[in-house]
């Protein structure tokens, strides 16, 4: 059920109570993060809003449908109901956790932070690379996608594998293992975050409540 506002009128909250905004956590974290990228002084209806995300090719979900549920909600109660899914990521979650989800769908300086951390914190699982720069630049390949999920093929901070070998001096097949190491512990993380933000985002009604099916008859 979606989060109301404590002023918003009874009737109101008759219409919207038992709609969720988002469908899945996965979604909403996607979605808050691009919304922090949007200018706060875009104008118009939230239908509009959303369709800005859509125009800078930024997928909404996991299989490329608009199932944002943004009825009865102005564009600056969406941009609340964001806030609410970046501020929980902040104050919910573990420091490993909270770098995995901003390495993964934060942008800008929020990535940087995560990425830096999870190459400190994963540091002593990889002595094969001592390196304190080639292991960020590892960590930093392991998010290097564009918002419409494309590789990112550009900028020192996306170096490929051979590169990165002839820049610090290790084996390619070394990089190679190291950053599948790197991809599982920070998928591992990743989802651990999502279960734990999932309870809280259906208690307060960010996102749909997976209902169990019923056992057959």
């Amino acid at each position: 059920m979606r989060a109301v506002d404590a002023d918003v009128r009874p009737a109101a909250v008759t219409r919207v109570m038992n709609i969720a905004v988002f469908r899945t956590t996965g979604q909403a974290l996607h979605v808050s993060f691009l919304m922090e990228m949007l200018p706060s002084t875009q104008k118009g209806a939230t239908q509009l809003v959303i369709e800005s995300l859509k125009r800078a090719n930024f997928v909404i979900d996991g299989d490329g449908q608009h199932t944002i549920n943004s009825y009865g909600l102005s564009p600056m109660e969406l941009r609340g109901q964001c806030a609410m899914v970046r501020g929980s990521v902040d104050h919910h979650l573990t420091e490993p956790e909270r770098a995995a989800v901003w390495a993964r769908f934060g942008y800008g300086g929020r990535k940087d932070c995560g990425v830096d951390y999870l190459a400190e914190y994963l540091a002593a699982v990889l002595p094969s690379v001592s390196n304190t720069s080639a292991l960020r630049l590892l960590m930093a390949s392991c998010f290097a996608r564009m918002p419409n999920g494309r590789p990112k093929r550009h900028g020192p901070q996306h170096w490929g594998l051979r590169r990165i070998g002839r820049e610090y001096g290790f084996p390619t097949a070394t990089l190679h293992d190291a950053r599948v190491a790197l991809r599982e512990h920070t998928v591992a993380l990743e989802r651990k975050a999502e279960t734990r933000l999932q309870a809280l985002f259906e208690r307060t009604g960010l996102v749909e409540v997976d209902e169990p099916a019923e056992a057959a008859a």
